[in-house]
């Protein structure tokens, strides 16, 4: 959920529909928080459904995208980092937290096995539509 440098950062499980963004923690790992409350990582399991809520050189804004937790190889050394998200239409594989810029923003859309309703494919799309209508302002 969150990757290991933040473990024992004070941390708690996204919610659907809320804004994170990308924090660069003490331990020189970047992960979520909840804006405004930059002292607890907010942790996404993996085939959380997430859409960027501002742009970056990487990312669009209105891209969908789904977190993963990347493998460690074998062969990888300590300080290997695997959090990361699979946006849709973004070459090179999915993009660790480790390369988004501080402050990049993502909206959590649906978060496996949720118990409070995650957001439905219409909400998505005219949720995209009126990002990338903001973001065109």
């Amino acid at each position: 959920m969150c990757d290991y440098s933040i473990e024992l950062q004070k941390n708690r499980p996204a919610r659907a529909g809320e804004l994170l963004t990308i924090h660069l923690f003490d331990t020189g790992t970047r992960g979520f928080i909840s804006p405004g409350n930059p002292d607890t990582a907010v942790c996404l399991l993996p085939g959380t459904k997430v859409l960027a809520a501002t742009s970056c050189p990487l990312v669009p804004i209105g891209t969908q995208g789904e977190f993963v937790q990347i493998d460690r190889p074998p062969e990888a050394v300590f300080g290997y980092h695997r959090d990361a998200i699979k946006f849709e239409g973004v070459e090179g594989g999915p993009v660790l937290l480790q390369d988004l810029p501080t402050h990049f923003g993502i909206e959590a859309c649906s978060i496996p096995k949720d118990d409070e309703g995650d957001i439905t494919d219409n909400d998505l799309s005219e949720l995209k539509e009126a990002l990338v209508a903001a973001g065109s302002d």
